[in-house]
């Protein structure tokens, strides 16, 4: 953010942590609630940035269903940023289901525990 060089782009993505669902829902655990204020934070810092907010799941469901969750928790964490003070018109949230699978095979607890994620990209600084 303090690097006038660097633009926001559609590329750059960051994968968050500690930012967890229960398995196969859409009920946001309260072990979230820490990394959702430094987000939260971070906005309040740089008010002029805005953030796009990504969600993936693993392939364990239906993609069907995987996309249905994928966006309902997008919408989630959109909204408890909001309630923690975050400006809506900042923030988008698109859920993508198992879609671009940081890992490919998909097939291990590990491999899927990567998958299920939430990335977020700078649109605007």
């Amino acid at each position: 953010m303090n690097d006038a060089t660097k633009q926001a782009d559609k590329t750059t993505w960051f994968t968050l942590d500690r930012l967890y669902f229960e398995t196969g829902k859409s009920t946001l655990k309260a072990s979230s609630a820490e990394q959702l204020k430094n987000i939260a934070t971070i906005l309040a810092a740089y008010p002029s940035m805005e953030l796009k907010l990504g969600r993936y799941t693993d392939n364990s469901l239906d993609s069907a269903i995987n996309m249905k969750i994928s966006v309902e928790r997008a919408n989630i964490d959109l909204a408890e940023l909001v309630k923690l003070g975050a400006d809506a018109k900042r923030l988008t949230a698109e859920g993508y289901g198992a879609q671009f699978p940081i890992c490919n095979a998909n097939d291990t607890k590990e491999c899927k525990a990567q998958n299920r994620r939430i990335d977020v990209r700078v649109s605007k600084k």
